[in-house]
């Protein structure tokens, strides 16, 4: 079925009034429809959401999610959204990694370019009108997984998955670790970010 058939199964085959489900949505596609929906299905089911409808899918365009991060004092990288056609500003630091601004309607992709050429030929297999991102370029050493759990303004943060190796067959190589292994103001952080925006779930 379609993202659109969500809603119409879910209220028809798995509404009970004595048992309230949970569901967990595994796309951007089907998080965004049960969030658009919000004040149908919440006094029957539990969802990942914000609490009021609509502000889960506005956090899933990125540069809202770059916004809300630098207010919580996490270090983000220099950002631009760059709608594909208009003339491509000359302020961009290179390397740079551009991704469409929302995830929602188009498939996830990532591409890096070096340079001004690169870029230009990247935008060139977006669709017109298209909004993307293009933000500096991180060369990191490593990269981490930050796992956790938020229910009624409760945060639960036990750890992290550190990436040793992915993208190798579509497979990772991993290890985790506690989450006292971290420095403590940016656990402090990500936790002023989850209760800014009033968020529930995984």
């Amino acid at each position: 079925e379609s993202d659109s058939h969500i809603i119409e199964i879910l209220l028809s085959k798995y509404r009970n009034d004595n048992e309230r489900k949970i569901i967990l949505t595994c796309s951007d596609g089907a998080a965004s429809v049960l969030d658009g929906n919000l004040n149908q299905i919440k006094q029957y089911f539990d969802v990942f959401s914000c609490q009021t409808q609509g502000i889960l899918t506005h956090f899933l365009e990125k540069q809202n999610q770059v916004k809300v991060a630098a207010e919580v004092a996490l270090k983000v990288p220099y950002t631009i959204v760059y709608v594909v056609g208009d003339e491509l500003p000359n302020n961009i630091i290179y390397p740079c990694i551009t991704k469409p601004l929302s995830s929602v309607n188009m498939a996830k992709r990532f591409d890096i370019a070096e340079n001004r050429a690169q870029l230009l030929s990247i935008i060139q297999s977006y669709p017109n009108n298209v909004r993307i991102l293009i933000q500096e370029y991180i060369k990191k050493d490593y990269e981490i997984v930050i796992d956790g759990f938020s229910s009624n303004r409760r945060i639960c943060i036990p750890g992290y998955v550190r990436k040793l190796r992915d993208n190798m067959g579509n497979t990772s190589y991993c290890v985790s670790g506690s989450i006292d292994d971290l420095p403590k103001h940016v656990v402090q952080s990500i936790k002023k970010l989850i209760l800014k925006i009033d968020y529930q779930g995984l």
